[in-house]
């Protein structure tokens, strides 16, 4: 384990050491099956209050009925653990947010974090839906995504999940898609971060597995166009055998297969020049035991 201390985040968190009230906000959502898919909704929440200086104060969870998809999918389901009947018997979205800001009246925070951008959308999104107090709406106006700081602390090219964070910064946490955990988990982030303390061989064990990652899919996505430029070739072939020689159709389907041809062998050394890194970046994710 190499230890790295960045002297300007461990300077900043020294003199950020006020009685401020800091909240940690994670949110689970109701997924499609298909990803990608723009209809997600809030069906957990969780709140970690903290001390600025890192002192635990309270926290806050709760289930959230959908106010629109109202039937949990297998996806969400499989994920969280989250059930149709505990969706159920929940609240919905203005009930829940009005326990919460009870909690944001007693204590006034200062500043309210979160990890990555979805969820400024989703809060915002649910507030017209359930027609919840629009302070949600100010609220989450104003959330701090964590996520880039530590992406500019790190120098990281692309976005971590929690769970690979926390490994960089020594923080025992396995990602289970739950609200609190995951706000609790944020917290602990954010502190180890403000101290600017990391392991270093893990976070270049990270941007290997990223940077083969990313050459693997290339690799993939190259061969894949080999693949099916060869059957576009093979039917322009059929086609051509089919033609009578010189004729205008046959000048087309001629130019077209030898474009085709082009394309592939343009591709094949793409797909020969990245193999011996795709092989190189298979051998490393089975060594330490990274999935794609």
């Amino acid at each position: 384990m190499r230890v790295t201390v960045s002297e300007s985040s461990k300077e900043s968190f020294d003199s950020d050491m006020k009685d401020k009230i800091l909240v940690f906000l994670d949110f689970e959502f109701n997924c499609p099956e298909q990803k990608g898919t723009n209809k997600r909704e809030i069906i957990s929440m969780g709140a970690v209050f903290r001390y600025s200086d890192g002192s635990p104060l309270t926290s806050f969870y709760s289930l959230v009925k959908p106010s629109r998809n109202f039937r949990i999918s297998d996806r969400t389901r499989r994920l969280t653990g989250i059930t149709q009947k505990q969706l159920n018997k929940s609240q919905n979205f203005d009930v829940v947010s009005e326990k919460f800001l009870h909690l944001v009246d007693c204590f006034s925070p200062s500043e309210y974090f979160v990890w990555g951008s979805a969820d400024k959308a989703e809060v915002q999104k649910s507030v017209r839906y359930s027609k919840a107090d629009n302070r949600m709406t100010e609220i989450s106006g104003n959330f701090h995504d964590l996520q880039i700081d530590v992406m500019k602390e790190l120098n990281l090219d692309n976005p971590y999940n929690l769970e690979r964070v926390a490994d960089i910064y020594d923080i025992d946490f396995v990602h289970t898609f739950s609200a609190i955990a995951d706000a609790e988990c944020l917290a602990e982030i954010y502190f180890a971060y403000k101290r600017g303390i990391y392991d270093s061989e893990k976070l270049d064990l990270y941007k290997k597995f990223y940077e083969y990652r990313k050459i693997i899919g290339n690799y993939k996505l190259i061969a894949n166009n080999i693949k099916n430029s060869g059957k576009k070739l093979e039917t322009l072939k059929k086609l051509l055998s089919e033609t009578p020689d010189g004729s205008d159709e046959y000048n087309k389907l001629k130019i077209k297969s030898e474009e085709t041809a082009g394309y592939i062998s343009e591709q094949q050394a793409m797909a020969d020049m990245l193999k011996p890194l795709a092989d190189e970046g298979k051998i490393f994710l089975d060594e330490n035991n990274f999935i794609i």
